[in-house]
């Protein structure tokens, strides 16, 4: 639910179905992995890497919480720790479309064009 209220620009609320969700269940990783995305946008990038820190240490087999890491790392211009972030959740499930295309971007960003369109080709592949 936090998800549809945030791509309706209703942060807010979305914080607050995080909140609630991990007062039920503190160990609910993906839920604090968004939360930190959230607190990102907000410009909170301090409380963002503590939650993806701890969501990282809560599930550290999620690729969903590398994806959100990632976007926290890259929103805090750590572009390097972003990639790696990145890196780790393709390897932990390649299939994650997302995660090739922002790391093509990464690449190309950085002259890597031969990377670049590798993981762009499978981003498409995977998500045509």
């Amino acid at each position: 639910m936090s998800e549809h209220r945030a791509d309706l620009g209703k942060d807010e609320d979305a914080l607050a179905d995080c909140e609630q969700a991990l007062r039920l269940e503190p160990g609910l990783a993906v839920a604090r992995a968004y939360r930190a995305c959230l607190y990102a946008r907000k410009g909170d990038h301090t409380r963002a890497m503590a939650d993806c820190a701890e969501a990282v240490r809560l599930d550290p087999k999620e690729a969903e919480v590398y994806t959100a890491s990632a976007l926290v790392q890259q929103a805090a211009c750590a572009a390097d720790r972003a990639l790696a972030d990145l890196t780790e959740a393709i390897r932990l499930d390649p299939r994650l479309a997302f995660a090739h295309a922002n790391r093509a971007n990464y690449y190309l960003q950085t002259g890597e064009s031969d990377r670049a369109l590798t993981d762009a080709d499978e981003a498409i592949r995977l998500a045509p």
